[in-house]
């Protein structure tokens, strides 16, 4: 995909090899940004075609995204066809996992009048209507967890925001953290998933061969 300085770019999801022959994977492309803003000093930037990338894995439907970076209105666009996608029937009831980069936040985040002011200018192009209106209040309006909730730490980028998130739906039991580098001008989120183990009990086992012995003879007998 085409980048603010006419290079190239791509989402890329790391699987680990056990996993490799047991997911799905697709990418998706979204519709080209009607949109260009400054990048970088006077540098000003291209209209970028944004994708997305979804691994389907028995239960669990993983999504990586990394949305549009001038204009709230277009992310809003470019979510809402991924929440349809996800609220579609062939998804709705699985586990769902959305992270990425969201080039936004939710200005109800923050209590500092400062940081709100420079949320409406430079993330919600000035439009008053992305206070409620924006893509992490859209998630959340559509039952997403959002996994970050409880971190008092409230930026992930250099601009002091909260830009990336992780966002779930249908799991329970999870641990999130953020993992502090120099290596990027982006804070790595790591999302933790806990199963449940099923304990077998002396009783558990006794009842389980009882069954089995009982069954065998029935069988005798016929």
């Amino acid at each position: 995909m085409p980048t603010w300085f006419g290079g190239i770019y791509g989402n890329m999801i790391c699987v680990k090899n056990k996993y490799v022959n047991k997911i799905i994977p697709s990418n998706f492309i979204l519709p080209k940004s009607k949109t260009s803003c400054i990048v970088s000093g006077d540098k000003e930037g291209t209209k970028e075609t944004r994708c997305y990338i979804v691994l389907e894995m028995e239960k669990y439907i993983i999504i990586g995204l990394h949305l549009d970076v001038c204009s709230e209105n277009q992310r809003n666009q470019q979510i809402d066809i991924i929440i349809k996608l996800l609220n579609g029937k062939d998804y709705k009831n699985k586990k769902i996992i959305l992270l990425g980069d969201f080039n936004t936040t939710n200005i109800n985040q923050y209590s500092d009048d400062t940081t709100k002011n420079n949320i409406l200018k430079y993330v919600y192009n000035n439009d008053k209507k992305n206070i409620d209106n924006n893509v992490i209040a859209k998630l959340l309006k559509n039952k997403f967890r959002n996994e970050t909730y409880k971190f008092k730490q409230l930026f992930t980028v250099w601009s002091g925001i909260q830009s990336d998130y992780i966002f779930t739906k249908n799991i329970k039991n999870t641990k999130t953290q953020i993992l502090y580098t120099k290596s990027s001008d982006h804070l790595p989120i790591i999302l933790d998933i806990k199963y449940r183990k099923i304990m077998r009990t002396k009783s558990n086992i006794s009842r389980k061969y009882k069954s089995r012995k009982y069954k065998r003879r029935i069988t005798k007998k016929r």
